[in-house]
């Protein structure tokens, strides 16, 4: 499957129905004919409209997945993974004040992941004083390099996708969410959203961010908790707790940090060597993400290791790491004990 398969949604056969309706007005014209009464055709069964949201026999997949509520004024809305791809450069990041490479204007996803059989390789290069002479091992692109971010090729450094500032604004509530199971079984669902822009506070501000959230199931299929994640930390609540549309669990997207959490107000965030700054989050535009929905192991991009975002100065100004299975902790903060 390619980048636009999405999640089948389960629809009526609404051609048989026509098809009866049909030919119960052919077989009445001549009833017609020979000055019968008229006999009017039955309205069209109800469940031959498609529902725009997914009954309860639907895919758990997007049963649960999430109605998210922008908030009011949001500038940096949800896109998508391949267009925020299309619209980039894949780049290195060099460390020790040496310029970075350009490895390819126009990147193909499928090479990022591995997945077209070539992948794209990098070295990183001596300090300036030295030349900045390329050296050292060549690092593949399926490995975890988001520089500053825990990148394995010498920590600062390792690839990037630069984004063009003129596309930091996004899509909308028409881009696609991501779905991926984790778990015992495959039960709990993570679902990723894909940004163009961080606009927190300044210090912490950095192209690229992707959020999530997971729904936790229990051995009878059944949500028992989800977990948000903040800038400080993930944290969970018990199903029961959790405002819902339709059955969807409802998520409030911090407006500019796109932080998750569970209600809609004010959120005072305090972190170590960042300026504090307070979340806000409101019903502005809603994000039914199960209208949109794809499965993140089957996009072609699915393996990149690398940054989705330019570098920074630290960490907290970089772009990051997105869904990969080469994340060194792909579970971490899933199943937090920290209550919300």
């Amino acid at each position: 499957m390619t980048d636009s398969d999405e999640i089948p949604r389960k629809m009526p056969n609404v051609r048989r129905r026509i098809a009866r309706v049909i030919a119960g007005l052919v077989a009445g014209l001549p009833l017609l004919a020979a000055g019968a009464p008229a006999v009017a055709a039955p309205p069209p069964a109800a469940s031959a409209t498609v529902a725009s949201d997914p009954g309860p026999r639907a895919s758990p997949l997007r049963r649960f997945a999430p109605a998210v509520w922008l908030a009011k004024g949001e500038s940096f809305r949800p896109m998508s993974a391949h267009r925020f791809i299309k619209a980039s450069r894949l780049r290195w990041s060099h460390d020790s004040g040496c310029f970075d490479d350009t490895v390819d204007a126009t990147p193909s996803a499928g090479r990022m992941s591995g997945r077209h059989g070539r992948v794209y390789r990098h070295r990183g290069k001596s300090t300036w004083y030295h030349g900045c002479n390329h050296g050292g091992r060549f690092y593949k692109s399926t490995e975890w390099t988001p520089p500053r971010r825990g990148s394995v090729a010498d920590e600062n450094e390792g690839f990037f996708l630069d984004l063009p500032d003129g596309r930091h604004h996004g899509g909308g509530i028409g881009s696609p969410a991501y779905v991926q199971r984790v778990g015992g079984h495959g039960r709990t669902l993570l679902y990723w959203f894909a940004y163009g822009w961080n606009q927190a506070t300044l210090g912490a501000n950095h192209e690229g961010d992707w959020e999530r959230i997971a729904v936790r199931r229990g051995s009878d299929g059944q949500p028992h908790k989800v977990t948000f994640w903040r800038h400080k930390g993930p944290c969970y609540l018990p199903w029961r707790r959790i405002q819902r549309y339709r059955g969807h669990p409802i998520v409030f997207s911090a407006k500019g940090t796109h932080a998750s959490y569970a209600r809609a107000g004010k959120h005072k965030v305090v972190l170590d060597n960042l300026p504090d700054w307070t979340d806000h989050t409101s019903r502005g535009k809603q994000w039914k993400t199960w209208q949109h929905l794809k499965r993140v192991k089957r996009q072609t991009w699915w393996g990149y290791g690398g940054a989705w975002g330019e570098t920074g100065e630290i960490g907290a100004t970089s772009g990051p790491g997105g869904p990969s299975p080469a994340r060194p902790n792909p579970w971490s903060g899933i199943f937090t004990d920290e209550r919300c």
